[in-house]
């Protein structure tokens, strides 16, 4: 068919701009005038096309382009859970939650293929929000748990594994109990923790934070205090580098944030805590900087509430540091994660973090952390004049 050569040369192209019009004359139900109706296959095709130039459009920075093309996947396509995912992140990275997370959407798209799973609104007889995310997420999203105890009543949090004893520190309504396992739990439906805010339908005024919500235990805050000062003079700042592993594009070489460690006044504490505390190994390194990377979340978070300030890649630690109140720069790569938002050097999330990003992708052979670095090395001097 000539529409679809044409789409597919234009697909080829990486031509967006002329596939949307295109796109435009296809009718949703796929039939023509004069009788003629389109291929099933045409249509996946041609929404295929669609969905994936919208990802090609996001990398560049062509975030409307972008959302164009994944709503007019949507339109062709509209059961594809895929497509539809897609786009939703994208409208929450324009910050357009209410139409992100859209609860007839939540009904129509999870609910009906899944009864047990919550509808958002009813009380329950036990809801499990259970968590297959990471420990980023969960901290993100622990702040809609009030108002879904509010609606649901008794529920039950799983949290991420290792993390029981610090979320227990954490200032919950009656009827919220955190657990480990859900081993022996009674329930009559279920929610994912990051699928809340879809099953509740809620908007810009839910997400806002006025401050710390996560606390440390009282009695490792003062001993750690006490470790971080006893490190000598200077401002404590805290450096984590890597999320998932430093081939993330989220994470950072150390290598990077070496400029760091030379700026005079500070007391620079390494806090990566898993594999990539590697990056340290062999490396000369000032007397300035200490290791502080520890595995248990309660002293990782009470060495944060010792630090003025925490830097970090787009990861759990940064979370974390957010969330305990901590003043944290994030470092984002050229294409961020939806919750940070397309632009701009504060989001929505945390009142506390600002953001700095990536300009370039590095592609031919530059730094593209270099300009990201150089900007937080700016404001760190003004900390230390």
């Amino acid at each position: 068919m000539a529409v679809l050569a044409q789409a597919q040369a234009l697909y080829t192209a990486g031509d967006a701009d002329g596939m949307l019009p295109l796109a435009a004359r296809i009718p949703a139900d796929g039939r023509l005038p004069g009788g003629i109706t389109l291929s099933p296959a045409f249509m996946t095709a041609v929404a295929g096309m669609l969905h994936n130039l919208s990802f090609a459009c996001r990398d560049a920075g062509r975030y409307d382009t972008a959302l164009a093309c994944s709503g007019e996947a949507c339109r062709l396509q509209p059961t594809n859970g895929t497509f539809r995912l897609h786009r939703m992140y994208l409208l929450l990275g324009r910050r357009a939650y209410r139409e992100a997370w859209d609860r007839a959407d939540w009904q129509r798209t999870l609910r009906d293929a899944h009864p047990a799973l919550w509808d958002g609104v009813s009380r329950v007889d036990g809801l499990l929000v259970n968590n297959s995310n990471g420990l980023g997420d969960f901290i993100q999203f622990l702040r809609f748990i009030p108002e879904a105890a509010r609606r649901a009543g008794r529920i039950y949090v799983e949290t991420p594994p290792g993390t029981l004893a610090l979320f227990r520190q954490t200032p919950l309504p009656d009827g919220v109990t955190l657990i480990d396992s859900r081993n022996g739990i009674a329930f009559e439906a279920t929610c994912e923790m990051v699928c809340l805010p879809f099953a509740m339908g809620l908007g810009a005024e839910d997400v806002a934070v006025p401050g710390a919500y996560l606390q440390p235990p009282a009695e490792r805050t003062g001993p750690w205090r006490d470790v971080v000062a006893a490190h000598g003079d200077g401002v404590p700042v805290g450096l984590v580098w890597a999320g998932w592993g430093e081939d993330n594009p989220r994470s950072l070489p150390f290598a990077a944030l070496r400029p760091l460690l030379e700026i005079p006044g500070l007391r620079v504490f390494g806090l990566q805590n898993h594999k990539d505390k590697t990056a340290l190994y062999g490396q000369a390194l000032p007397d300035h900087f200490s290791d502080l990377g520890v595995y248990d979340t309660r002293n990782m978070a009470a060495i944060m509430r010792a630090m003025r300030l925490v830097i970090a890649p787009d990861c759990g630690l940064a979370h974390l540091a957010a969330a305990l109140g901590v003043e944290t720069w994030l470092c984002l790569a050229r294409v961020g994660d939806w919750r940070w938002g397309e632009d701009g050097a504060r989001g929505d999330w945390y009142p506390n973090v600002r953001m700095f990003r990536q300009n370039q992708t590095g592609d031919r052979g530059t730094d593209p952390w270099a300009p990201v670095i150089a900007g937080i090395a700016e404001r760190l001097r003004s900390l230390t004049a």
